[in-house]
């Protein structure tokens, strides 16, 4: 009997101890950075809304400056962007004008027009690991993406610029099946995705992009809209994984008159990797 009833203490006490274990292990808190301001920009290759694009009278890349430097953003993605591309432009470097006009890290991915006209990315912090593909399946016009990591104080981040196609919906799926890939090989590390998509939230497009890894801090919603239509729509983007939070979802501002598109900021914040 003595045995047995120091058998029965015995298990009494280890399960006494587990139950203390247990109650003393606390979930690890995450660790996110400061808060960073995103803006994505199609900036109609340097003119204004309404201009002729082959007029040089109608140039003005001084303007778009003036959006950009005001928004005190501190990464940003451009569409639309060239360089060296052709009279009405002064054939100007567009995108090394813009960083040197802000101080800024910058990288570009010429595309279109031999090179000459594609999508940039500017950074208050250091770019690094830059690479740059061109979609397999093309449409009208040729598209591709930068990734990039940023290396911010707080930890690294990884950013997608890109331009989707503009006319074909089955090849924008396959544009998305292959960002959606080169993103799953860097596993899970905070990443941002920004761009003229050119597909509305309603649209298949835009369940296939979302379906999975990334998340559109607006959801469905049409506003706000991003492109001078009459009837208005939300064609540019910023999406992140779930290393992103978004202290402020994305915001256009529909009084901007510098290009065909408005321009859009998101505030966040990211889990870091120090």
């Amino acid at each position: 009997m003595r045995k047995i009833l120091t058998g029965i203490v015995l298990v009494a006490s280890l399960f006494a101890c587990s139950q203390e274990t247990e109650e003393k292990i606390e979930p690890i808190e995450e660790k996110v950075s400061s808060d960073v301001k995103i803006m994505t920009f199609n900036i109609f290759g340097g003119f204004p809304r309404g201009a002729d694009r082959n007029d040089l009278a109608d140039y003005d890349l001084d303007a778009i400056i003036r959006t950009i430097k005001s928004s005190n953003s501190d990464i940003i993605g451009l569409n639309e962007i060239s360089k060296g591309h052709k009279a009405a432009t002064n054939y100007e470097d567009q995108p090394q004008i813009i960083a040197e006009a802000l101080g800024y890290y910058y990288d570009f991915y010429g595309l279109e027009v031999s090179g000459k006209y594609g999508v940039a990315l500017l950074s208050k912090y250091p770019i690094l690991g830059i690479s740059h593909t061109k979609y397999e399946i093309q449409g009208d016009h040729e598209k591709g993406y930068i990734e990039a990591k940023i290396q911010h104080p707080e930890g690294d981040l990884w950013v997608y610029v890109t331009h989707l196609e503009s006319g074909d919906e089955l090849v924008r799926y396959y544009e998305i099946q292959e960002l959606k890939k080169a993103s799953a090989i860097l596993g899970e590390v905070p990443k941002l995705i920004m761009g003229d998509f050119n597909f509305t939230p309603d649209s298949d497009n835009h369940s296939f992009m979302t379906e999975g890894e990334f998340i559109d801090p607006l959801g469905k919603n049409l506003s706000p809209n991003t492109f001078n239509l009459a009837t208005p729509k939300r064609i540019d983007y910023i999406m992140g994984n779930s290393k992103i939070k978004f202290v402020q979802e994305p915001w256009a501002d529909t009084t901007d008159k510098t290009s065909d598109h408005f321009p859009v900021w998101a505030e966040i914040n990211f889990v870091t990797n120090k």
